[in-house]
């Protein structure tokens, strides 16, 4: 009998910043690297044969935790990858939730029936996620072994095999453990999603909202229209030479956040939306957006005397690069690999 450790990679960009990753190879988070501490310590003292994990940047890194402190290499199991989600990658959630609401509510609650154009069919994610880990355990009869992969595959893998059972379980938290056994070609479960390991002050979903039914907290964006300057203090609207995006809930705009390529990049919420963790959503969108031409560091502006926006910048990973009396500027990287 094998034992199969399967576990969810470390909160990374995806997971705060409420953008649909899939195969998109998305960073680590501040946050996510604590969680990966807190399972390095988990594993320390339980014997592992071999590490496996989905070749995309957040399981890899995550993987290290078990590998590196018991001179384990990671091999790396494309078939372990999240699902490839089409059209859907790297959008906002809250795009499909405003114009798509049928779509994501299967996407949520009804995967084996859920479809869009270029991504993945249920029976193709979790034929190859479970085809990757009857062979990682055949190669290694009678041992244990720690799989890093992702959340809906995983999810989708287990409700194939074991069908009703997946019931009990609640929502994995990043680098939520499951317990697999397999024998003789067939897979039993001891336990699903444990994240005992996680503090509330590390855990993903301690600080989550949109799991637990209470809507209206994902946001998506569109081009700023010339109507939407009389909706913001016009002292700190941007002036020309700016591109800007508006931040919508729903069809609610509240806030936005604006582009120049001779300065840094600055982000704004309505005073009533802030310390809800929208801000997140809004520098994912600055973060993607740059990434996506080709840069990487991000330069964010932010007036000095906001004591609160320093410390958010600072939680990101921010380094100052510059500050005086008025202003602070925070450098991010935004590269794409951590490896």
């Amino acid at each position: 009998m094998t034992k199969l450790y399967v576990i969810r990679h470390a909160e990374a960009e995806g997971n705060i910043y409420r953008r649909i990753h899939g195969h998109y190879d998305s960073r680590i988070t501040s946050n996510g690297l604590r969680q990966i501490r807190a399972l390095e310590r988990r594993f320390a003292a339980v014997p592992i044969d071999a590490v496996y994990a989905s070749d995309l940047n957040r399981a890899m890194l995550t993987a290290q935790a078990i590998s590196r402190p018991k001179g384990l290499p990671v091999q790396a199991e494309p078939r372990l990858r999240e699902v490839a989600l089409g059209d859907w990658e790297d959008v906002p959630f809250g795009y499909p939730e405003t114009f798509a609401p049928e779509q994501i509510e299967a996407f949520y609650h009804n995967t084996e029936h859920w479809q869009i154009p270029g991504a993945e069919s249920y029976e193709t994610y979790t034929g190859r996620f479970i085809r990757a880990l009857a062979d990682a355990a055949s190669a290694h009869p009678g041992g244990s072994i720690a799989v890093v992969t992702h959340g809906m595959v995983s999810t989708g893998g287990f409700r194939r095999l074991f069908g009703d059972l997946m019931h009990q379980a609640s929502r994995c938290d990043n680098t939520g453990v499951s317990l697999i056994e397999y024998e003789d070609g067939c897979f039993t479960p001891v336990w699903f999603y444990d994240n005992s390991h996680l503090t509330p002050e590390i855990s993903t979903l301690a600080h989550q909202l949109w799991w637990r039914g209470k809507g209206g907290f994902n946001l998506w964006f569109r081009p700023a229209e010339a109507k939407d300057r009389s909706l913001f203090d016009p002292e700190f609207y941007p002036q020309k030479g700016h591109e800007v995006q508006i931040a919508l809930l729903g069809n609610k705009p509240v806030g936005y956040l604006a582009f120049r390529s001779d300065g840094p990049s600055c982000l704004y919420l309505l005073p009533a939306y802030r310390h809800k963790r929208y801000g997140d959503q809004l520098l994912g969108q600055v973060v993607c957006t740059l990434r996506g031409r080709g840069a990487d560091t991000l330069r964010i502006g932010v007036p000095t005397c906001r004591t609160e926006a320093l410390a958010f910048f600072a939680r990101h990973g921010g380094v100052i690069c510059q500050m005086d009396d008025v202003f602070t500027v925070y450098e991010l990287d935004i590269r794409p690999k951590q490896i």
